[in-house]
Protein backbone atom coordinates (compact mmCIF):
# COMPACT_ATOMS: atom_id res chain seq x y z
CA UNK A 1 0.00 0.00 0.00
CA UNK A 2 3.29 2.48 0.80
CA UNK A 3 4.40 1.78 -2.72
CA UNK A 4 0.95 2.60 -4.02
CA UNK A 5 0.70 6.27 -2.31
CA UNK A 6 4.47 6.69 -3.34
CA UNK A 7 3.71 6.43 -6.96
CA UNK A 8 0.64 8.13 -6.69
CA UNK A 9 2.23 11.27 -5.13
CA UNK A 10 4.72 11.06 -7.53
CA UNK A 11 2.52 10.60 -10.33
CA UNK A 12 0.92 14.25 -8.48
CA UNK A 13 3.94 15.37 -8.27
CA UNK A 14 4.92 15.03 -12.10
CA UNK A 15 1.30 16.33 -13.41
CA UNK A 16 2.45 19.54 -11.09
CA UNK A 17 5.13 19.98 -13.33
CA UNK A 18 3.39 19.98 -16.29
CA UNK A 19 0.83 22.46 -14.89
CA UNK A 20 3.88 24.88 -14.20
CA UNK A 21 5.38 24.22 -17.52
CA UNK A 22 2.53 24.88 -19.18
CA UNK A 23 1.81 27.62 -17.50
CA UNK A 24 4.73 29.46 -18.23
CA UNK A 25 4.28 28.65 -22.16
CA UNK A 26 1.20 30.16 -21.71
CA UNK A 27 3.06 33.48 -20.12
CA UNK A 28 5.45 33.17 -23.17
CA UNK A 29 3.10 33.02 -25.65
CA UNK A 30 1.26 35.49 -24.27
CA UNK A 31 3.86 37.73 -24.23
CA UNK A 32 5.03 36.84 -27.93
CA UNK A 33 1.60 37.58 -29.03
CA UNK A 34 1.51 41.14 -27.44
CA UNK A 35 4.51 41.29 -29.34
CA UNK A 36 3.31 40.30 -32.46
CA UNK A 37 0.02 42.88 -32.19
CA UNK A 38 2.74 45.74 -31.24
CA UNK A 39 4.43 45.18 -34.74
CA UNK A 40 1.15 44.48 -36.32
CA UNK A 41 -0.35 47.95 -35.37
CA UNK A 42 3.08 49.80 -35.48
CA UNK A 43 3.05 48.22 -39.59
CA UNK A 44 -0.47 49.27 -39.99
CA UNK A 45 0.70 53.33 -39.02
CA UNK A 46 2.80 53.02 -40.77
CA UNK A 47 0.63 51.86 -44.31
CA UNK A 48 -1.33 54.78 -42.86
CA UNK A 49 1.20 57.08 -43.35
CA UNK A 50 2.81 56.24 -46.28
CA UNK A 51 -0.70 55.85 -47.82
CA UNK A 52 -1.61 59.22 -46.83
CA UNK A 53 1.47 60.60 -48.27
CA UNK A 54 0.79 59.00 -51.62
CA UNK A 55 -2.10 60.28 -52.23
CA UNK A 56 -1.55 64.11 -50.58
CA UNK A 57 -1.03 65.83 -53.80
CA UNK A 58 1.36 68.23 -52.22
CA UNK A 59 3.37 65.65 -51.05
CA UNK A 60 6.86 67.46 -49.46
CA UNK A 61 5.96 70.60 -51.26
CA UNK A 62 5.39 72.57 -47.89
CA UNK A 63 8.69 70.91 -46.49
CA UNK A 64 11.79 72.99 -47.45
CA UNK A 65 14.79 70.66 -48.69
CA UNK A 66 17.70 70.24 -46.90
CA UNK A 67 20.92 71.76 -48.73
CA UNK A 68 24.33 70.04 -48.50
CA UNK A 69 25.35 73.66 -47.16
CA UNK A 70 23.07 73.01 -43.65
CA UNK A 71 24.20 69.35 -42.95
CA UNK A 72 27.10 69.02 -40.48
CA UNK A 73 29.67 66.76 -40.36
CA UNK A 74 29.76 66.74 -36.84
CA UNK A 75 26.88 66.74 -34.47
CA UNK A 76 28.86 69.15 -32.31
CA UNK A 77 30.13 71.42 -34.61
CA UNK A 78 27.64 74.46 -35.64
CA UNK A 79 26.51 74.40 -39.20
CA UNK A 80 29.46 74.60 -41.81
CA UNK A 81 32.32 75.24 -39.39
CA UNK A 82 33.62 71.40 -40.45
CA UNK A 83 33.13 71.90 -43.69
CA UNK A 84 35.31 71.03 -46.31
CA UNK A 85 38.55 70.41 -43.23
CA UNK A 86 39.91 66.79 -42.94
CA UNK A 87 40.31 65.11 -39.87
CA UNK A 88 43.60 63.01 -39.84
Amino acid sequence: MEALLERARAYLAGLEAERRAALALSEQKAEEAKLIKARQDGFQIAMEILCGKASDDNFGSDRPRASAEGLRSDPEEPAGVGAGRSRN
